[in-house]
């Protein structure tokens, strides 16, 4: 199965965008379409939300665990990790757990930076996180860009804690080459013969591929680019009127998972590996 995931947040949100101080609440009407195009295909995904738009849309989020959806933090005010501090990027995490288990009434498990911008060697946030009892994270991106990521950065599950997992967003190798796709602009940018064929690569050899969008890419196409720079506004824009039905595509076409749930499948082979159990998904260390 797929893993299924939304990273819920506005556009003003996005760190493609100017920072002019302009905040237009539009994602609802989104957020509404995905869930209701996921109860109609009858398949699950877990919500990375964002804390303050919970506070905004607090009917629509508890929609969302009600349904038998995962919720899980995409931090509280969209702050970028590598350039805030330490203090600041904690007490954001902090108080986004604590928002969203108040208003879905639910624990959460997971975390994911945003905009990708978290780094290995944050060990202070390994730390936090695993105090506040999260059990994964899916922040490190295997694959380089001018905003994020790392080509050290490992494309498989590893430990980051004893009790803390970390469960990297999808990126396809071949040999040394790694192309990241199925989520974002990624999703856009690739021909949809050729995200098909890597979801069934990676299928066929037991993974479970990790599929990502934002609400806001859905009715980018309806708004003027708001985007700060020609390579951020393509990034933003390019083929945003495929978004819809390409993601419709997946859902109806590959089962899914949630994240929760794949942590759980890697917690269990990973008990089963320390039993000379034979597993199914590859869970490595650092050092591979």
């Amino acid at each position: 199965m797929i893993c299924l995931t939304f990273d819920v947040e506005e556009r003003f949100h996005s760190h493609l965008t100017i920072a002019d101080g302009q905040r237009q609440w539009s994602a609802g009407d989104s957020i509404k379409r995905l869930v209701d195009l996921l109860e109609e295909q009858g398949r699950t995904a877990t919500f990375f939300i964002v804390g303050e738009l919970a506070e905004h849309y607090p009917t629509l989020i508890r929609r969302i665990g009600d349904a038998g959806f995962e919720i899980a933090s995409h931090s509280y005010s969209h702050l970028k990790m590598d350039a805030a501090n330490r203090r600041a990027c904690e007490a954001d995490i902090t108080r986004s757990k604590q928002v969203l288990e108040d208003i879905s009434g639910r624990s959460i498990i997971g975390y994911r930076a945003p905009s990708w911008t978290a780094q290995w060697t944050d060990a202070w946030l390994w730390d936090h996180l695993a105090v506040l009892g999260f059990r994964y994270d899916s922040s490190l991106f295997p694959f380089r860009t001018q905003l994020y990521g790392s080509f050290s950065n490992s494309v498989y599950p590893s430990r980051l804690r004893p009790d803390l997992l970390e469960i990297p967003p999808t990126v396809a190798t071949f040999g040394p080459l790694r192309i990241p796709f199925g989520g974002g602009f990624y999703l856009r940018l690739h021909p949809m013969w050729t995200t098909r064929w890597l979801l069934r690569r990676d299928l066929a050899r037991g993974q479970s591929p990790i599929v990502y969008v934002h609400p806001w890419e859905l009715d980018i196409q309806q708004s003027r680019p708001i985007e700060s720079g020609w390579l951020n506004r393509f990034i933003g824009n390019y083929n945003a009127d495929q978004t819809w039905p390409r993601l419709t595509e997946l859902v109806r076409d590959y089962p899914s998972q949630t994240m929760a749930n794949l942590c759980q499948e890697i917690e269990v082979n990973e008990h089963a590996a320390s039993r000379n159990v034979p597993r199914q998904v590859r869970t490595k260390s650092r050092s591979d």
